[in-house]
Parts: C-alpha cells; sequence; structure tokens
C-alpha cells in the first residue's frame, strides 16, 4: 500500500524508522568512553520527571550555598574583620598523574569521581580556573 504516495509501505517506513533510531544511537555514543556515557546515563536517570524535585531542586540549593560561599571569599567590600582573598590554591586530583612515556593505569569509576571532586565547586561557582601540573 502506498497510502502516503512516496512510493513506501507502511512496513518499509517502519523499517527505515528503525534503521533511524539505531543510527542516532550508534552516533550518540560514538566516541564516548564507557565513563562518559555511565555518567551521561547517571545524568540523565537524575534529570527524570519523576526525579527531578527529590534532586534536580536540592542540588540547585547546593549549587547557591557553594557559589555565595565562594563569593565571599572573594568579596573585598564585606563587612567584619575577615579578610578576602585574591586567589585559592586547591589541588586539581587526588592522585598523581601517571609519567609521561608511560602507559596510564586503567582507572575505574569511583577513582574517576574522586580525581573529578576537587574541581567540582569552582566550577559550580561558575568561578574562572586554571589547572597547572605541579610535578
Amino acid at each position: 500500500d502506498d497510502e502516503n504516495g512516496d512510493g513506501r509501505s507502511e512496513f518499509d517506513r517502519e523499517i527505515i524508522e528503525t534503521n533511524r533510531e539505531g543510527k542516532f544511537a550508534l552516533t550518540r555514543s560514538a566516541g564516548f568512553g564507557s565513563e562518559v556515557q555511565r555518567r551521561i546515563l547517571a545524568g540523565t536517570a537524575v534529570l527524570s520527571s519523576d526525579r527531578f524535585h527529590s534532586h534536580y531542586e536540592s542540588a540547585m540549593n547546593v549549587r547557591a550555598i557553594i557559589t555565595k560561599q565562594l563569593n565571599d571569599a572573594f568579596d573585598t567590600e564585606r563587612n567584619g574583620s575577615i579578610a578576602s582573598v585574591d586567589l585559592m590554591l586547591i589541588p586539581t586530583a587526588v592522585t598523581h598523574p601517571p609519567t609521561v612515556g608511560t602507559n596510564a593505569p586503567s582507572v575505574d569509576s569511583t577513582e574517576a569521581f574522586q580525581n573529578d571532586i576537587m574541581t567540582v565547586p569552582i566550577s559550580l561557582a561558575g568561578l574562572p580556573s586554571i589547572s597547572v601540573p605541579m610535578w
């Protein structure tokens, strides 16, 4: 049956649609490692409509608190005896990087998360930062 006048049957259109969905799935996951895919899926699950109120809104409240605390640390117009700061030196990661010229050891998702945790507060606050290797 050519109901739409495009020369294709309903069966053909379903096959094309299925292939299109498969192509989307392939292109959305191509080039991403297993850790990145795991984080994308975790973010998608947290932002689902049934979890929005319990997770997203709470996270936005925490973000506002962190932003205020860090901005207060840099605020030169604050009242009181606590001086403001011009610069914060914070480690970027909790482990040493692999030696140049050697193969990087495999890192499980827990270790990857631990290494990322040091950069989260500054990123949440939207402050500028730079990561400088020290050894």
